[in-house]
């Protein structure tokens, strides 16, 4: 542990060209008030204040003064030998599970789980403690969601937490959250990491401040482990309104907008690529869709119509948009290095989307719609750009995994039915086994 320590520190100060890391938030859309430091705004937790320190030694009082001491020292770079490689944790620490199986001190005002190596965590956010402020715990489940350790304080932070995710990397627990600072709508985005011993590991990080507005989704946070061990996270918010230009212009030509926020963060809690983007309209959503080498972001808002926008973000750190459905895409896959997308009838009312595109009502899609990044190939001949009309899709069985058929007078291709959310409810499976039409 001192080792890396050390390590991280002399390239970051040898190697410092990357630039200091984000530990304060912009204090953007301050509208005449004073906005609090990040610091204030995610304090640390008692925790943090063990972090091991790692100091320079010294001259031994053997050795001769050095030349130019009040000048600045030139640091060199030892040789040392490539450091090796992380290794994916199994299992929270031992400990954790040791202890007694009670419920937790602290109710849960929100909560998600994560799987962490075989174990699965429950980490939750208590609002409303003195000061306005709240606390993030966690806690070991078993499978049937029964406390398997004992509850662990994570930190607590200013504000009253509105939303909660959290991720697993390999190696360390990412933990983000949204929080409301003023009544006045101020709130601030923050992320933490913690080791599989849920010790703080990566500084707690106030990314943005933002102002919350009319705008409301079920996930406005979702965090996503980048592939690989140890490599990171990306973290995708709904953070807040804003003022922007759309298609439906109010006084002078603004109106209130949704705004995407999107951080690609290092293993070492670096921001290492921020996108935000706008998009007019109310009742925002978020799909998310895993690539080879990117996660693409589609955003969904409704105003006067369905409107739209997609980001990709590549783990690489390069940003482009990938084109969908005229009208808002009913299912998202990624298939041979693209962006598969199953359209909506554009005929479709607002309450009949939320309806269609189901098993019974594949029909209603109407067409499909493929794309890549830049530079992206694949073998597929699936045409690319353009919203294709098909004309039969079939839900069936295929080597024995559930399997959408998508045909088109061009021919046809296959999706896992699962990569298209078409499991789970739709009864693909009966017993652990795929029913239906075996497609050959």
């Amino acid at each position: 542990m001192e080792r890396a320590l050390v390590s991280g520190l002399v390239a970051s100060l040898v190697l410092g060209c990357g630039g200091a890391p984000r530990d304060e938030a912009p204090a953007s859309d301050r509208e005449g008030a004073a906005e609090p430091e990040a610091p204030a705004g995610v304090e640390a937790s008692p925790a943090e204040a063990s972090r091991v320190e790692v100091k320079v030694p010294g001259p031994s009082p053997e050795s001769p003064p050095a030349p130019n001491a009040d000048a600045s020292p030139t640091l060199v770079a030892p040789e040392a030998s490539p450091a090796a490689p992380p290794v994916a944790a199994e299992a929270l620490a031992p400990a954790l599970l040791e202890g007694p199986d009670a419920p937790s001190p602290w109710p849960a005002s929100l909560e998600t789980t994560v799987k962490v190596g075989a174990s699965t965590l429950r980490v939750a956010a208590q609002t409303g403690l003195d000061g306005g402020k709240s606390r993030l715990w966690a806690q070991p489940l078993t499978d049937q969601d029964e406390p398997a350790g004992s509850a662990v304080e994570l930190r607590t932070t200013n504000g009253e937490l509105e939303a909660l995710a959290a991720a697993f990397d390999g190696t360390t627990l990412w933990v983000g959250w949204l929080a409301r600072l003023s009544e006045d709508g101020r709130g601030i985005q923050g992320l933490a990491g913690f080791d599989p011993a849920l010790r703080p590991t990566i500084k707690t990080k106030g990314l943005r401040f933002f102002r919350y507005g009319g705008a409301a989704t079920d996930e406005p946070l979702q965090l996503v482990a980048r592939p690989g061990v140890g490599v990171g996270v990306t973290v995708v918010a709904l953070a807040g309104s804003v003022r922007c230009e759309g298609m439906f212009f109010e006084e002078e030509g603004l109106t209130e907008c949704v705004q995407l926020a999107i951080d690609l963060v290092g293993p070492d809690g670096s921001v290492e690529l921020t996108e935000t983007s706008e998009l007019e309209g109310g009742d925002p959503s978020l799909t998310l869709t895993e690539g080879d080498e990117g996660l693409d972001v589609e955003l969904l808002s409704w105003r006067g119509g369905a409107l739209t926008d997609n980001v990709y973000v590549a783990y690489a750190g390069t940003v482009s948009r990938l084109s969908t459905c005229s009208f808002a895409p009913a299912r998202l896959a990624w298939l041979d290095g693209g962006l598969l997308s199953i359209c909506r009838d554009p005929e479709l009312t607002e309450d009949e989307v939320t309806l269609a595109c189901s098993p019974k009502q594949l029909a209603a899609c109407g067409a499909f719609h493929f794309s890549r990044p830049p530079g992206a190939t694949g073998s597929t001949t699936i045409p690319l750009g353009v919203e294709t009309r098909f004309d039969r899709l079939t839900l069936g069985c295929k080597d024995g995994v559930p399997t959408l058929r998508v045909s088109w007078k061009g021919g046809s291709f296959d999706v896992p039915a699962e990569a298209v959310g078409l499991i789970g409810d739709d009864a693909v499976l009966e017993g652990g086994r795929c029913k239906g039409k075996a497609l050959p």
